[in-house]
């Protein structure tokens, strides 16, 4: 059986790459190396995420969604940390919660929400980091909204969770500073 084969066979392809069919006790570390899969070559672990070094932002922030026609408000702007995304049906923005305006003029907003980013400048031949984090944190039933940069990623989890978040994390290897 040729190692395509093997993982078609004990995972299934999702989203965030491959993952444990259910009831098949595979090793936690040998799903993260196989995110890196080449037709016919073997999984690299030198190109594979490994564990994180993660840190918990100080704010609280908020996911706002507003018409995809609108202008990026200036307070979206005003902050050290935001992110905005346009698209044919929304602009998106997330930012600490202190940034929003108070005029009442935003209908759909989810808050509460804290961040826990990945440290370092994260090379873009890296496979799996995502997946190293958000897949402990599904099994957990814990959510998240992920945002990546240029430089690396972040996980918005519901303030309510952040403390399982941080332990189901420092569990699955990742440590936090």
């Amino acid at each position: 059986m040729d190692f395509e084969s093997n993982v078609e066979e004990k995972f299934e392809k999702s989203r965030l790459g491959y993952t444990e069919v259910p009831g098949n006790p595979e090793l936690r570390e040998e799903i993260a190396k196989l995110y890196d899969l080449r037709k016919n070559s073997k999984p690299t672990s030198k190109r594979s995420a490994g564990k994180m070094k993660l840190e918990i932002l100080d704010s609280t922030f908020s996911v706002i969604k507003l018409s995809p026609t609108e202008t990026v408000p200036s307070w979206a702007t005003n902050c050290d940390v935001f992110s905005i995304t346009r698209t044919d049906e929304e602009l998106s923005i997330v930012c600490p919660s202190e940034c929003l305006s108070t005029n009442g003029e935003l209908k759909e907003v989810e808050n509460d929400w804290k961040c826990i980013k990945v440290e370092g400048i994260l090379d873009f031949g890296l496979t799996g980091i995502l997946a190293s984090l958000a897949n402990p944190l599904a099994e957990n039933k814990i959510s998240i909204f992920a945002i990546s940069t240029f430089n690396t990623d972040y996980l918005l989890v519901k303030n309510h969770s952040i403390e399982k978040a941080k332990s189901v994390l420092e569990n699955a290897g990742h440590t936090f500073i």
